[in-house]
């Protein structure tokens, strides 16, 4: 099961004179589920996939390398009929005008009169492109010695501080005796950004939006090393500790040889939320799936990793 929440203060939102307050809000929610959503379908997609491609370092003047071998091997593992379709990063569908540039004026001309986006849902070496920003990315991150007080580690644009001792603000984790208690405390912060704990701060509620939206996960250490999972690009930088590369896997394969079943409208409830401090009148809502989805992988070979 998949849910959004968002939350709201009907008296605040009042003082806003925006009639339309709750459309923008239903509007977030949806999106948070439709990610979700291409997340779970995607990463089934790439699990299951008949083959795979292993593409390496992708440039401009790899890439048509790469489709070309990619629909090689749609055709090798005799694909069923229909639109054949790749799944692309941002990043790497930015590369598609420098193909082009690469492998003739012609080409390259077209895509700059169309401009970067105009490359999305064009057919590429047979193959009709989509970008998304929900593809499975994984990352290994090495804290070998003990944290310092204000060093930081950033994960997905969301800056981490190590600490001695909270001090109050938001996303710290505090430093323990030793590099194993700093990576088990590190771990609990990215896992649960929104909690509080005695090693670490909640995160903003901003940054905790941005890791669960994206799944981001940490593993548990071994060896001093932790791999970090998430839908999206990771982007990880350090000041304690190291990152290593930063791999992740596209899909490319035929219409319909991924089907998906999921609940055509969300069940929407309403709860008062629970009154800290001072009055308040918030609402906390809550869009479900109840019965979650499935998807069917009915044709692997249609399927390339």
């Amino acid at each position: 099961s998949k849910f959004a929440s968002v939350q709201y203060d009907p008296l605040q939102n009042l003082q806003f004179q925006d009639p339309e307050w709750q459309s923008k809000m239903a509007q977030q929610m949806g999106h948070r589920l439709a990610r979700n959503i291409d997340q779970y379908g995607l990463n089934i997609a790439i699990t299951n996939a008949n083959s795979t491609e292993v593409a390496g370092t992708i440039s401009g003047s790899t890439l048509l390398g790469t489709l070309s071998n990619v629909n090689a091997r749609l055709t090798e593992g005799q694909a069923r009929e229909g639109m054949r379709f790749v799944v692309l990063d941002a990043f790497r569908a930015a590369l598609l005008p420098q193909m082009d540039a690469n492998f003739g004026y012609e080409s390259a001309d077209y895509g700059l009169e169309r401009g970067m986006n105009g490359y999305e849902g064009r057919t590429s070496v047979g193959l009709y492109v989509f970008v998304s920003n929900d593809l499975p990315y994984s990352v290994p991150y090495t804290l070998s010695s003990n944290a310092t007080n204000g060093q930081t580690v950033t994960v997905k644009g969301v800056t981490i501080t190590f600490v001695t001792s909270l001090t109050g603000a938001a996303n710290e984790v505090v430093i323990g005796g030793s590099a194993a208690a700093t990576q088990v405390s590190l771990r609990t912060a990215i896992n649960a950004p929104g909690t509080a704990t005695a090693t670490n701060s909640a995160f903003r509620a901003t940054d905790t939006a941005n890791l669960l939206n994206s799944q981001v996960v940490c593993g548990a250490f071994s060896t001093n090393v932790a791999t970090i999972t998430s839908f999206g690009r990771i982007g990880g930088s350090a000041v304690a500790g190291s990152f290593g590369t930063e791999t992740f896997s596209m899909i490319a394969g035929v219409k319909g040889a991924l089907d998906m079943t999921i609940q055509s409208e969300p069940m929407v409830e309403e709860l008062p939320m629970a009154q800290i401090g001072a009055a308040s009148h918030a609402k906390q809502i809550l869009a479900t799936t109840q019965f979650g989805a499935g998807v069917y992988v009915n044709d692997k070979p249609s399927l390339v990793k």
